[in-house]
Parts: structure tokens; C-alpha cells; sequence
């Protein structure tokens, strides 16, 4: 049996999932390079507008889909990389 806190995650993760934008990043940073992608390379490549993929972004890094990384060597810039929880996820919406 699962507990309240458990339901409240579930509840997270499946509210991320249910969003056509949000599959579209997972999608986009489970097929980028493993050290993700910078938010400009993510809007080229979704063509988002700014605040539409800033939203998604945090709804699915609170949900533990996607994580931020500030990469230090390379000038202190973010990166979104797609997390072990969301391939996952999303390996099981894909149906071969």
C-alpha cells in the first residue's frame, strides 16, 4: 500500500506526462548529447515561446523528470538533461 507522500509524487509525475509541450522536451533531452541541452538549444529546437518552456521546464524538474546543471568549465551555463526517472516514464508511453 502506498502512502500519502508517494500519491502526491505519482500525482506530480503523472500531471508532467500529461502535457503535449513536456513530452516534447523529454523527448527532445532523451535524444540530445548526456550532458543536455542549453534553454536557447531547447527553444530552436521546440520552437517555444520563453515563457511556455520556462513553465515546463520547472513542472517537470519538480517533478524529478528533467534536472538544471549549471556546467562550471564552460562559463557557469545551465543545461537540462532528461532524468533516469524520465526515460523511464517515457520509454513506457512508447510503444514499438
Amino acid at each position: 500500500m502506498i502512502g500519502e507522500a508517494e500519491v502526491e509524487e505519482l500525482e506530480k509525475i503523472f500531471n508532467a506526462l500529461a502535457n503535449r509541450n513536456r513530452l516534447l522536451i523529454l523527448a527532445t533531452l532523451d535524444k540530445a548529447n548526456p550532458k543536455g541541452l542549453t534553454y536557447s538549444e531547447l527553444r530552436r529546437r521546440l520552437n517555444l515561446n520563453p515563457n511556455t518552456l520556462s513553465y515546463n521546464l520547472g513542472v517537470l524538474i519538480d517533478a524529478g523528470l528533467v534536472e538544471r546543471r549549471v556546467v562550471e568549465s564552460e562559463r557557469g551555463y545551465t543545461s537540462y538533461r532528461i532524468t533516469k526517472l524520465g526515460k523511464s516514464y517515457l520509454a513506457r508511453g512508447v510503444k514499438k
